[in-house]
């Protein structure tokens, strides 16, 4: 099993065997198909050779049948208890067109049953007969003549056609077990009763065939042993021939054909009996099917063969080739296109892996410049201090030296110079801010959202005071981020709310959260002058400030660009998500069960 998985792991790894084994795999999958249209097939096969089999058992049975039907209505003419002169028993048998009709039929006959102490009479009664030639059977006698005395005799009386068929008369079936043993259950049974298959050579021909005796009992219908051996006066024969029987049907379909009677084998339990009748030769490798007919009181066992090579013909395999020639391309084609695909697929990892390599060159660029920027933005901020610096100096200085004499004049342009120191002083410190934001060293940890905007209020507790605002914080979730980085968008924001705050009414800033999804949205909302919706976008670029007081104020617009930097880096969003004269509302949406780390960017 383990062998199993690891080869099947190497051929995943392994895309160069992907088309061998796409057609291989189609070739197996051939086979099987093939095995089932081969099942298919030699199921129709067994199936139509069974139907053959059926349908020949049927119609020996049927054939068989038509001949007892002969018998009875033979022996109708005796139902009355009238003697039935040899006249018109061949008038009735040349009335039903007996070569014609029953082509099987060797012979008919009439059988009585003469007691023996009469026999010397019952003799000179037939050979004086003249009811068909004028000179009588003058050669009549009981065949054979036997020293052995027997009580009553079976003789062979009328025959028909009587054609070459008179040395059948005066034969005396008592003398035959086989026939006497039939003769006897035809008696007792009061139903057709067969011999097994025999062969009558009584002169030079020979005829294989059977006999079918049906008892006539005078006019009687007895019901019991006793009335039936009573009243028994003798029965209706017919010889039949085995060969004219199955002339009549297509054995041509059928490579041999063997039959033979089991009736003394299956009653006594063993398998015997000889076959009497066979025609073809039997292959060693031929298929064979057996059927049972049932003739009154004897089984015939008829056994049918096929050769493989008529077998063969009974269903045509040409399916089996189409399907194997359409696998075997197929799996050509399948293994083509998959060698294709792999082509393709490796043509398109080394397109990734040069787009990947191009990707990392242009992050590394991309890095080089930004740390080039922010080393440029930290040196300016550095830089800009220094001037600043001077420029509060000197208008100290002035104001000190100018004290005694300040006019109107004079005062509105120290409060000038003023307002461009503080505006100078605030870009450095938006670049410093800028410069110092690593979004690539993020430090991970669980960040009490509470606590950050308590620290951010506690920075900007002097400003609050200046402007007399007020912070309400509800009740803010825990979050996985940067505490430090957190910390400093909660302080842009809460800078940007008092910096456009409005002259007619006290500064309240609310800030709230609620889960939405999957995410904590912080809102922090503020009644100040509110924001041009034809802003909203612009106010996260850098220096993009929707005011007229940004000059002012010198915000340079960065405060904003970097709480959405921020808010990015821990995989989130910041947006504004209302505005107008009665204030603003920021709502930051950060994500409520994943962790972060440097990788976040």
């Amino acid at each position: 099993m383990k062998e199993a998985v690891l080869t099947t792991k190497m051929i995943v790894k392994s895309p160069k065997l992907w088309p061998a084994v796409v057609f291989l795999s189609g070739l197996l999958l051939t086979s099987f198909v093939m095995n089932i249209a081969n099942g298919g097939i030699q199921r129709s096969r067994m199936d139509e050779f069974a139907r053959r089999s059926d349908e020949l058992s049927v119609r020996v049975a049927d054939a068989l049948k038509n001949q007892q039907t002969l018998l009875r209505g033979l022996r109708s003419l005796y139902e009355d208890g009238q003697i039935v002169g040899r006249h018109d028993f061949e008038a009735y048998l040349e009335s039903v067109e007996l070569e014609s009709s029953f082509p099987t039929v060797f012979a008919m006959a009439w059988v009585p049953r003469v007691p023996h102490h009469i026999a010397h009479e019952f003799v000179r009664s037939v050979r004086e007969d003249r009811s068909i030639v004028e000179q009588g059977y003058p050669e009549f006698a009981l065949k054979p003549v036997l020293d052995r005395y027997l009580s009553e005799h079976h003789v062979l009386t009328y025959v028909y056609p009587m054609h070459d068929r008179q040395w059948m008369m005066g034969f005396d079936l008592s003398t035959s077990a086989e026939r006497l043993l039939t003769l006897e259950h035809a008696r007792d049974s009061g139903e057709f009763a067969v011999s097994p298959p025999l062969a009558v050579s009584v002169t030079r021909s020979e005829v294989k065939g059977f006999l079918i005796m049906l008892p006539v009992y005078g006019g009687v219908e007895p019901e019991t042993l006793a009335e039936r051996r009573q009243f028994y006066s003798g029965v209706l024969m017919g010889v039949f021939r085995f060969e004219r029987l199955l002339r009549s049907f297509d054995l041509e379909q059928f490579t041999a054909i063997t039959i033979r009677d089991v009736t003394d084998g299956r009653e006594a339990g063993v398998q015997s009996g000889q076959y009497f009748y066979s025609r073809g030769e039997t292959h060693p490798d031929a298929k064979t099917q057996l059927r049972h007919v049932r003739l009154a009181n004897r089984e015939w066992q008829i056994a049918v063969s096929l050769a493989p090579d008529a077998y063969a013909e009974l269903k045509s395999a040409d399916q089996l080739w189409m399907i194997a020639l359409f696998g075997f391309f197929t799996s050509l084609a399948g293994a083509a296109g998959t060698f294709q695909l792999v082509a393709a697929r490796n043509r398109a990892l080394r397109h990734a892996e040069e787009l990947k390599q191009s990707l990392l060159l242009a992050r590394e660029r991309e890095q080089e410049s930004g740390d080039q920027l922010r080393r440029f933005a930290h040196v300016t901020s550095h830089d800009l201090q220094i001037p600043v610096r001077d420029i509060d100096l000197s208008i100290t200085l002035l104001e000190n030296a100018l004290s005694s004499r300040i006019t109107p004049p004079i005062t509105e342009n120290l409060q000038h110079l003023q307002g461009v120191s503080d505006r100078l002083r605030r870009l450095s410190e938006n670049l410093l801010d800028f410069s110092s934001f690593d979004r690539e060293r993020l430090q991970p940890g669980t960040v009490d959202m509470n606590q950050v905007f308590a620290n951010a209020r506690t920075r900007l507790a002097p400003l609050m005071e200046q402007v007399s605002a007020r912070l309400d914080i509800a009740e803010l979730p825990q979050l996985e981020g940067d505490g430090m980085q957190l910390e400093q968008l909660a302080t842009n924001l809460l800078t940007n709310a008092i910096r456009y705050r409005s002259d007619t009414r006290q500064l309240v800033i609310d800030v709230s959260a609620r889960l939405v999804d999957d995410y904590w949205q912080i809102s922090v909302a503020d009644n100040g002058m509110g924001i041009e919706e034809r802003f909203h976008d612009k106010v996260f670029k850098p220096f993009q400030g929707p005011h007229q007081a940004d000059v002012a104020n010198g915000s340079g617009g960065m405060g904003l660009h970097l709480c959405q930097q921020i808010a990015e880096c821990h995989r989130g969003q910041i947006c504004i998500v209302k505005s107008s004269d009665a204030g603003t509302t920021f709502a930051i949406s950060l994500p409520a069960d994943t962790r972060y780390g440097a990788e976040a960017a």
